[in-house]
């Protein structure tokens, strides 16, 4: 089959991404996002997936029609009626890129029924046979049907308002008006707790940090950290760490992009650092930094080495004390956050991100 986009081009008019899932699965999507947009300059460009990242997407995408929208189930039941109003609201698409699981078919038949031209699927799949990183899988199903993709690593803007609200919120937290020492972030958090570094660990790191560096703690916490944040506080009260809780994501990734560098686990909010151009160190124990890890060149990783790492989900599901996060040593994340941090060379780099995105901002 020829390159279809060629022929499709002048119709392509309205484009759907279907991406439910969490935060890093939506940002690992960006680039499909960007790609599309490049592509189809004057298309309108819909996400359905959760409409609180809408926010992070603003220069990308026209709107979000939410993942809980009711009867959207009945596009994955092979039996099931479609209601008018998931009709209604599908029809006029002329492109959709779906990544949900559909193995036999279901949902892209719903779809072709509605009377969508043109569908594409997607997903990410690990196996040793075949390592690819997650972007690189969702950007696929274009370079299938040859519409040019964007490279770049999943990247979000943060707007001039958020910048100037990120700035106030140090000022007001830290009592002055400008911050000659680092300010390091630290999300302990994740999805889930087997892929969590010991809280032990991540206090005593912090208090490492601060003693070396003089560094301004920043702890981000979400509605799913409560219980290991309530942890943290009550080990790490000598830190002065400054709590960054339950902000709105537009909002998280100002105050990231005020950081100087970021810790964290394989978490959505550790994607949305490297994203906003924040020197990251990610954590990973169960899960494949191959292909989970955010590509960023701002981004590193620390993998554990211990004999079952990675593994599957099912053997992740199934582990009773996850090893693998016990077994990353403190004094390897200390190695990688001092070379961060000790040739000063995070805070020129926050100096000159935080020029860039004024100027990307100017312009969008």
């Amino acid at each position: 089959m020829g390159k279809r986009e060629d022929r499709f081009r002048p119709s392509i008019v309205n484009i759907l991404i279907m991406r439910s899932g969490a935060l890093g699965d939506f940002i690992l999507t960006l680039p499909v996002i960007e790609s599309l947009r490049a592509a189809f300059p004057s298309a309108r460009i819909m996400v359905m997936g959760n409409p609180d990242f809408s926010g992070l997407a603003y220069h990308l995408v026209d709107g979000f029609i939410s993942q809980s929208l009711p009867g959207l189930y009945t596009l994955y039941g092979e039996h099931c009626k479609i209601p008018d109003h998931i009709t209604k609201e599908l029809k006029y698409f002329d492109l959709v890129i779906t990544y949900s699981s559909d193995k036999e078919g279901v949902l892209v038949g719903h779809l072709e029924k509605i009377g969508v031209p043109w569908i594409l699927t997607g997903g990410v799949h690990s196996t040793e046979a075949a390592v690819l990183p997650a972007t690189d899988q969702l950007l696929l199903p274009l370079v299938k049907e040859g519409i040019p993709v964007s490279l770049r690593s999943p990247q979000v803007m943060v707007s001039s308002i958020k910048r100037q609200y990120a700035r106030e919120f140090f000022r007001s937290s830290c009592g002055v008006r400008s911050m000659p020492a680092p300010r390091v972030g630290f999300h302990p958090g994740s999805g889930s707790r087997k892929k969590c570094w010991p809280v032990k660990k991540f206090v005593e790191l912090m208090k490492w940090t601060k003693r070396k560096f003089n560094a301004t703690i920043v702890l981000l916490s979400g509605p799913a950290d409560r219980e290991v944040t309530e942890d943290i506080l009550a080990q790490a009260d000598d830190c002065k760490l400054i709590l960054v809780k339950d902000l709105p994501l537009t909002s998280v990734a100002a105050v990231l992009e005020q950081c100087s560098c970021y810790v964290g686990n394989d978490s959505g909010v550790t994607h949305l650092a490297a994203a906003v151009g924040t020197s990251t160190l990610a954590l990973f124990g169960p899960t494949d930094s191959r292909v989970w890890s955010p590509r960023n060149e701002n981004a590193q990783v620390v993998q554990s080495l211990y004999t079952c790492s990675p593994c599957s989900p099912q053997q992740m599901a199934q582990c009773s004390q996850p090893a693998c996060m016990e077994s990353i040593t403190l004094a390897a994340v200390q190695q990688r956050l001092d070379d961060f941090l000790g040739a000063d060379g995070c805070q020129a780099s926050l100096k000159e991100r935080t020029e860039t995105s004024r100027r990307e901002s100017n312009d969008a």
